[in-house]
């Protein structure tokens, strides 16, 4: 099986995050294995597709190879492209007025990306940056609108895809406005470790680039206050730090602080 391979320059951004480069692209064609095939079964966006119908989706699509801290897309720049994420993991943020980036989500292996690009003249609300080094399958606009209609399974899971985030923005917003920050940093931890989470030896291990600056975008609030909650929680016995990575050790306890319960 041949690759046809093109290639593009770095290009330069305004943004306070380093630049990456961006990705190489390859046809679709070279996806059509029973394993990637699997992979694409389990995304949001194609559950519940035959056979057939994956391999006609992946037929017309181009997979992404980005780096990590390399930008997908930007806020405000034309949204043109949908994403499946097949490997790694992708922030969703906004830059405020005042020049303030607010982690809105992170997303992993099995998320759509970008299922606004159907409609026309939109533009993307977010800047979507690779955490870690990501593989991920892309669609035209067009693309994506013929294969909406040609399978009006996509375009159900696709708002069934963008329901669910938005209730989960309904949540985080209830979070922001009403609860403490150590509530905060608890269900950031408690979710993340849901979405990325693996079993390590004694709880469960999450592994991000830059945890706790990532944890305070989030929650909104400083680096110092998610330190120093951290050393506290690690005095209880809770979790544990290390290097770009949390391990929680007492999913009970960070759940009763995350709900304002007694802790176990």
């Amino acid at each position: 099986m041949t690759f046809r391979l093109v290639s593009h320059e770095p290009a330069t951004y305004h943004s306070s995050i380093s630049t990456g480069q961006l990705p190489m692209k390859m046809n679709g064609q070279a996806l059509q294995t029973s394993s990637h095939l699997q992979i694409i079964a389990n995304t949001s966006l194609f559950k519940g597709l035959t056979v057939d119908m994956l391999t006609a989706a992946l037929n017309q699509a181009q997979y992404y190879n980005f780096s990590s801290q390399s930008f997908i897309f930007h806020q405000y720049d034309k949204a043109e492209t949908t994403y499946a994420i097949l490997k790694g993991q992708v922030s969703l943020s906004q830059t405020t007025p005042m020049g303030k980036q607010v982690i809105i989500n992170m997303l992993g292996a099995g998320d759509d990306v970008a299922i606004l690009s159907v409609f026309e003249n939109a533009i993307y609300p977010l800047t979507a940056e690779a955490v870690t080094d990501c593989l991920l399958l892309g669609w035209s606009s067009q693309t994506m609108q013929r294969l909406m209609e040609q399978y009006p399974r996509i375009a159900l899971n696709a708002l069934q895809s963008v329901t669910g985030r938005f209730l989960e923005l309904q949540n985080r917003y209830r979070e922001l406005a009403t609860e403490r920050v150590e509530q905060r940093i608890a269900h950031a931890l408690l979710r993340l470790s849901q979405k990325h989470g693996q079993s390590a030896p004694g709880g469960v291990l999450l592994k991000l680039p830059n945890s706790r600056q990532m944890i305070a975008e989030m929650t909104g609030t400083t680096l110092y206050t998610v330190s120093r909650t951290c050393r506290h929680w690690e005095e209880l016995g809770l979790i544990q730090s290390g290097r770009e990575q949390v391990t929680i050790l007492n999913p009970v306890s960070l759940s009763s602080i995350a709900q304002e319960l007694p802790q176990i």
